[in-house]
């Protein structure tokens, strides 16, 4: 998940109709960079934790609002899972993104 909390999915996993093994970690202490992907490096003998979900399915055949409230379900789950394990590791939840500012031409 990205430091906003998003989920990123390849278009073509949910759309494949195999399911989607929802995997989460977290380590602690650790080196975290603020990128958009949240990418955290553990430090050398770090508490590293992970969680393999059960399988998630998506239904090839939705769409448009359906085919988001289920990704968004996948989300709220892999969240959940995320935190529980940061938790675990005492890691500090990351803070929210400042937004831009808007760019005056």
């Amino acid at each position: 998940r990205g430091t906003d909390g998003s989920l990123t999915l390849d278009f073509v996993a949910p759309r494949s109709g195999l399911p989607i093994i929802p995997t989460t970690f977290a380590a602690a202490p650790c080196l975290r960079l603020r990128t958009w992907a949240g990418t955290v490096i553990p430090y050398p003998f770090a508490r590293f934790i992970t969680k393999f979900g059960e399988p998630f399915f998506v239904d090839p055949a939705l769409e448009g609002d359906a085919f988001e409230r289920r990704l968004q379900e996948l989300e709220a789950v892999m969240n959940h899972d995320a935190d529980e394990l940061d938790a675990l590791v005492r890691m500090p939840p990351i803070p929210p993104r400042r937004p831009k500012p808007a760019r005056v031409d």
